[in-house]
């Protein structure tokens, strides 16, 4: 059976990386897991991006937007290949990131999805609802372009935006205090099910 293509979105400096770090730890004792996350800064356009986030270079709102799209696309035959070699991947932000960062802009969301469309989808989205006045206290915050109360704030207003319009993906929001103990749940629950082949974004 394939592995399982698990996404953790959330806004900056949620606990993302806290949080997959451990589910990797966990999971991997019952079997092979490979973690990735986007965007990719070491490939060309995720030095672009890098860029673009320390504030060094500006672009258009629309060209990061498809520069972040295609970093990637570039990841695609790896995702499935990991997957069909029976490894879970774990994977820090995706589309949904691409699609809630471009819209809290004020580009319509459906339109933001766009770029996207045939990337292999998830099986399972994780949002890890870290309040925005706790995130601006983090250490570090403020040191990247998107790193701004109210700009942290729309986004995720269009992250529930999105939950709740695409019936077609698993989204689950986890409160920050539970969120490791209610992932291996429904991460348990997932895997017992059969899997086909993936669908696409």
């Amino acid at each position: 059976m394939r592995g399982l293509f698990i996404v953790v979105e959330g806004l900056d400096r949620a606990g993302k990386n806290t949080l997959i770090s451990q589910l990797v730890e966990i999971l991997g004792q019952s079997g092979p897991v490979e973690s990735i996350e986007f965007p990719d800064r070491s490939s060309p356009t995720g030095t672009l991006i890098n860029q673009y986030l320390k504030r060094e270079i500006d672009l258009d709102d629309w060209v990061i937007h498809e520069l972040y799209a295609e970093n990637r696309r570039e990841k695609q035959a790896w995702i499935a290949e990991t997957l069909a070699a029976e490894k879970t991947i774990v994977c820090g932000r995706y589309a949904y990131s691409g699609a809630c960062y471009t819209a809290a802009k004020g580009y319509p969301l459906a339109d933001c999805l766009v770029a996207d469309k045939g990337n292999i989808a998830p099986d399972l989205v994780l949002y890890l609802d870290t309040p925005v006045d706790t995130i601006c206290h983090r250490p570090g915050f403020g040191n990247e372009r998107y790193e701004q109360v109210d700009f942290q704030a729309r986004i995720r207003e269009q992250f529930l935006a999105l939950f709740a319009a695409d019936k077609s993906t698993q989204f689950v929001r986890l409160q920050p205090e539970t969120a490791l103990t209610d992932a291996l749940a429904i991460i348990g629950e997932l895997a017992s099910r059969p899997r086909a082949a993936p669908n696409s974004i």
